[in-house]
């Protein structure tokens, strides 16, 4: 994906529910969120002799991911999510994301510019001691500034998807429990009847696999912080897509500076803890089993 300019569409909703949901909160729910139409920073980081610290499989208060190199010249990461779809079928998600620096500041921008609500997902990062913290911008600190022409940007409603109706379909029956039995009807093909209880079945867990088990042995398992902790940050915004514009030496300076206040969900970060080096899928559906177990699931 390029991460040059955009044209004036407004940051998109997504299906990936392992990693950076709590990021994502405002284009899910319709809350107020800050984008940039590029990926911010002025210089990208130069991850040569460095991959290992951003390489690996990252437990977070949501699920886990893999983070790879994919140009550690201009450094460009690789996130990784996965989830089951039932037996031995699972569906991968992909995003980059582009390292940059400004001044003494790291920021990390994930590319959502394609779809609803397109833009550039950011915030102030920090890489130590095996994890890895974000601190997302405060929608209340930026508005005001681009409303004012002080950081160029617009501000729009967040669009909403509309929810895809649930089709209709002829009752041929009622089971002994008095669920009701529909239709399919097929065109040219005989009917299938289903419940409609049925309709989005769960995704059933595929049993854990030696391999797995021997992983789990090998290192203990590392916890993340609880969504309460790691995510507060991310609540009580109310409903406006603000997003930056292309940002001169002196916006990142105003950004960083606490003229304005602190600009940024300070006292909650989002916390991504190293669980492993590994960055294969393998390990990471066998991660993600043994965190949705935790979770119940």
């Amino acid at each position: 994906m390029g991460a040059g300019p955009m044209s004036g569409r407004s940051c998109k909703e997504t299906n990936v529910r392992w990693i950076l949901i709590a990021l994502l909160a405002a284009h899910l729910c319709g809350c107020s969120s800050v984008g940039s139409t590029r990926p911010m920073g002025e210089a990208p980081i130069d991850l040569t002799g460095q991959a290992d610290k951003w390489t690996g499989t990252w437990r977070s208060p949501v699920g886990p991911c893999m983070l790879t190199v994919v140009d550690a010249t201009n450094g460009v990461l690789s996130m990784t999510s996965t989830k089951p779809l039932g037996w031995w079928r699972w569906s991968n998600e992909i995003l980059r994301v582009y390292l940059r620096t400004a001044g003494d500041w790291t920021y990390a921008s994930v590319d959502y510019s394609e779809g609803t609500n397109a833009c550039f997902l950011w915030g102030k990062v920090a890489n130590a001691d095996s994890a890895i913290l974000w601190w997302s911008p405060d929608p209340d600190k930026f508005k005001p500034l681009v409303e004012g022409g002080t950081l160029p940007g617009t501000i729009e409603k967040m669009i909403k998807k509309k929810k895809q109706a649930q089709p209709v379909f002829p009752i041929l029956g009622y089971t002994p429990s008095g669920e009701p039995v529909y239709e399919t009807g097929v065109p040219g093909g005989p009917s299938e009847p289903f419940t409609w209880a049925l309709d989005v079945p769960e995704p059933e867990m595929p049993p854990e696999t030696d391999e797995e088990a021997a992983d789990v042995a090998s290192g203990a398992v590392v916890e993340a912080p609880p969504m309460s902790e790691a995510g507060a940050g991310m609540s009580g915004f109310g409903g406006d897509q603000i997003t930056l514009g292309d940002l001169e030496p002196a916006h990142y300076e105003l950004i960083a500076a606490t003229s304005n206040g602190v600009m940024f969900a300070w006292e909650a970060p989002f916390v991504l803890v190293k669980e492993s080096a590994r960055t294969d899928l393998g390990y990471l559906r066998a991660a993600t089993k043994r965190w949705m177990r935790e979770q119940g699931q």
